[in-house]
């Protein structure tokens, strides 16, 4: 038995390595095909065919019966810059000024009447620095070979004959249709030059003007244009490359802002065990929302208060949770009590149905006592009792701190993530492994085997500031609004990825749901020192 299975593995690798040379040798057929078409000049009608590596040919329907040529172009997405994106004519196709002038308005009027109509469109988004126009449509997905100076979003639709170009501002959030780009200066500017002729389309928010298109941005048009042509006769297999060099520059500058932002989460911190090191309560109440890493945000706050050579006790509230929910107010103040009296206390594992001990806590003198979970607030106001019951630190020593942790961001799933939870720990962790090349796969198993205590951070200068009177829940908000939007680009098709074999398929399947409801956020709204600015293209910002 053992020497058939031997034979049946060679064999599987023999016809695996005839596969393997087969697809090589298909592989070099259609870069072949690819180049010859590229020098030739290949035109694809429309809506068939595949597109060459060299540039994208779409029928744009230019010059129809309203003043037109009479004959339809074939433009070639050539370029996308910052500013727009540059469609080429033919070198077969050379026509006066005064036609190109009567094109670029045909081609204008007939984007203008595709967003008039608002026809539904499945644009596929991405951020990406250079070569990733993505047609959809009855296209096959291909890549265009364009080139651009910026980290610029880049969405483009064919529909009807019409390439819709959508850039910049419009590729900050998804866009369902093309109504949505109604209100916006289009600008179409004929180029005719010794080298190339073509059309420059922009897209402007009613908020800002179109780039003023002077000899200075012509020029530069040339440059870039002529750049990309003779790459694309010789440098077209390089073209991954130069993406990976580029998309990696973007992946370091969206590590260096999940640095700052964990930073930042670490000063918070460090500025809240400040304030508790001062005023020295003597009980703490914890609460987040939920899955809001109630357990994380209290080892945390643990860690910075030993530093500080303070004590403390940590218990999780959801100890006085029956196993149908139910929290049990009473036994959670006779324990503190007890607590509190003697110093120690033996906590029921199991509350309702079959109680039986457990662990003795003891503690020690002089520590803070941190009682951590899930909408406290609203566990300590709605508990079920019989008859009224004494507010809970009615008898217990103080004085008393009560936190309410804010949550990370203001959607309609704010119970999902919520500051100082793993939840976006792990996103920033993933995001920065994929920068160094980890897989998603192995960082969250990885994650899975790690303790929710993230490492010690070094001390930050905090201003001091002294708490109110600590009788009220103190808001702690940690404001990372932006972030998500972020995530859901960089992650979105890693996680979506993840295979239902693997297991870790069901915390990527966790993530993915929890970032799909994110569109990316237009970038006005990031904070200006943001490092993300310039990952999604802060160049193209006035």
């Amino acid at each position: 038995a053992e020497g058939r299975l031997l034979a049946q593995r060679d064999e599987f690798t023999k016809q695996e390595r005839s596969l393997r040379e087969k697809i090589v040798s298909l592989q070099n057929e259609v870069s072949a095909t690819r180049q010859k078409a590229a020098r030739e000049e290949v035109k694809v009608p429309p809506l068939a065919g595949a597109m060459g590596s060299g540039a994208g040919v779409v029928g744009t329907g230019g010059g129809g019966s309203s003043g037109g040529s009479g004959v339809g172009l074939s433009l070639t997405l050539k370029a996308v810059t910052a500013h727009g994106f540059y469609l080429s004519l033919p070198h077969t196709s050379r026509l006066s000024a005064a036609d190109m002038r009567r094109e670029a308005s045909e081609l204008k009027r007939e984007i203008d009447d595709a967003i008039a109509a608002a026809s539904p469109i499945g644009t596929k988004e991405l951020i990406a620095p250079e070569a990733l126009a993505f047609f959809t449509g009855t296209y096959p997905h291909s890549e265009a070979f364009v080139r651009t100076a910026t980290t610029a979003c880049v969405t483009c639709h064919t529909g009807r004959d019409v390439l819709i170009l959508s850039h910049g501002y419009f590729t900050a959030t998804t866009l369902p249709s093309t109504g949505d780009l109604a209100g916006s200066t289009i600008e179409v500017t004929p180029i005719t030059v010794t080298d190339i002729a073509g059309f420059f389309v922009q897209f402007a928010p009613p908020s800002m003007k179109p780039l003023l298109f002077t000899a200075a941005e012509e020029r530069a048009l040339v440059r870039t244009v002529c750049e990309i042509s003779e790459s694309s006769w010789h440098q077209g297999g390089d073209t991954a490359a130069k993406l990976n060099d580029v998309v990696g520059m973007g992946e370091r500058e969206c590590k260096q802002h999940i640095e700052l932002a964990d930073a930042q989460l670490a000063k918070r911190i460090y500025g809240l065990a400040e304030r508790i090191s001062n005023n020295k309560p003597k009980l703490i109440l914890l609460s987040t929302h939920t899955q809001g890493g109630a357990a994380w945000l209290a080892h945390a706050l643990n860690l910075q208060l030993k530093v500080r050579a303070n004590r403390c006790l940590l218990l999780d509230a959801a100890m006085w949770l029956d196993s149908k929910g139910t929290f049990h107010y009473s036994e959670m103040r006779a324990d503190l009590q007890t607590l509190y009296a003697e110093g120690s206390v033996r906590l029921r594992t199991s509350l309702g149905e079959a109680e039986r001990d457990g662990e003795l806590v003891e503690l020690p003198v002089g520590a803070v006592l941190i009682v951590y979970g899930e909408n406290l607030p609203d566990l300590l106001v709605s508990s079920p009792t019989e008859h009224p019951a004494p507010p809970l630190l009615a008898d217990l020593p103080g004085p008393h701190l009560k936190i309410q942790a804010q949550p990370l961001c203001a959607t309609n799933i704010d119970e999902f993530t919520c500051v100082g939870g793993g939840t976006i720990l792990l996103l920033r962790t993933l995001c920065a492994n994929l920068a160094q090349g980890m897989s998603i796969s192995d960082t969250l198993r990885a994650q899975t085997r790690r303790r929710a205590v993230e490492r010690e951070f070094a001390s930050y200068h905090v201003e001091l500031n002294k708490l109110a009177p600590l009788s009220e829940w103190k808001l702690l908000n940690f404001s990372f609004q932006y972030e998500l939007a972020v995530y859901a680009h960089i992650l979105h098709h890693h996680l979506a990825a993840v295979p239902a074999s693997d297991d870790v398929f069901i915390d990527a399947r966790r993530l993915l749901d929890l970032i799909s409801y994110f569109r990316p956020m237009p970038l006005e709204y990031l904070p200006s020192q943001s490092a993300v600015r310039f990952f999604c293209g802060s160049s193209w910002l006035p």
